[in-house]
Formats: structure tokens, sequence, C-alpha cells
């Protein structure tokens, strides 16, 4: 069995422009600011400490800007494949799915499945590392369920 394995395309392009938004406003606090600030009534900045908190927030926002923008072009460029071999799996890992992770099926200690704010992961563990299959990735549900019966079925 093989799927395509890549992040949706438009939550990335929707994740960009909601960061840009956020950067926006960010960049205009910071350049108009002319008081403190305090953060949940424990927390108290003065003017050059609330000035600094509100450009950290926009560094961090064109960060995920960016990354944002890296993962929609990956994702037209360079989708992925999740592949069910008769002895091992291979799909996309890593920042930006750079690498590729070959599994056996033997090498498999455990898996488990969480949800968490509406995304379904599944969790391989070996004996070295966890890696993690996002059910959004993969092209639909059916999909997501294909693969963990036939890993589910391997590990049994």
């Amino acid at each position: 069995m093989e799927y395509t394995y890549k992040p949706p395309l438009v939550t990335m392009i929707l994740a960009a422009l909601f960061f840009v938004a956020c950067a926006s406003v960010a960049y205009y606090m910071a350049s108009t600011n002319d008081r403190g600030l305090i953060l949940w009534h424990l927390i108290t900045l003065d003017l050059q400490g609330a000035t600094m908190f509100y450009w950290g927030l926009f560094v961090c926002s064109i960060l995920f800007v960016i990354v944002g923008a890296m993962g929609a072009f990956r994702s037209i460029t360079n989708p992925g494949t999740l592949r069910l071999g008769e002895h091992e799996i291979s799909f996309p890992c890593g920042f930006m799915a750079r690498d590729n992770a070959r599994i056996q099926y033997d090498q498999i200690k455990s898996l488990s499945e969480m949800t968490t704010s509406g995304q379904t992961v599944l969790t391989i563990v070996t004996r070295d590392k966890k890696y993690s299959i996002v059910q959004g990735h993969l092209p639909n549900k059916d999909a997501y369920t294909s693969v963990k019966n036939k890993l589910m079925l391997h590990c049994s």
C-alpha cells in the first residue's frame, strides 16, 4: 500500500496568513508602544520591557510565517509517500519531512494513538526512537485507518 503523506496545503497557507496578521499587530504594538505591560496580573514590564516583549512576538510570528511558507512550498514541490511494504513501513519524518523513516515491523515495540485538538496521531515506538504518523497528513481518514490496522496486524 502507498499513500501521499504531506501536510495539507490549505492548512499551511492559512497558518502562514494567520501569523502574518499576528506579525502585523506585534509590529504595530512594538513600534508605537508608549507604556508598560502587565501579563496575567503576575508579570509587570516597564516601557522598555514591554517594547522588547512586542518585538519578540513579532520575531516569533515572522518565524512561523517562514515555516508555514516553507511547509506549503514543500507540500507543493515534494509530496512525501507513506509506504506499507511486506516487511517494513517508510514515511517522511523530521523537520519539514526531510528525512525518511524506514521501520521493520519486527522492530516495533508498541503503538499508541492520541487525539489532541481534533488531530489524531499514531505513535510508533521502536527500541531506538519514537515516530509519529499524523492522520491529517494522509489523504483521508480511511487511509489512516488502513495504515493503523496494518501496523496493528503486524505488531501483535
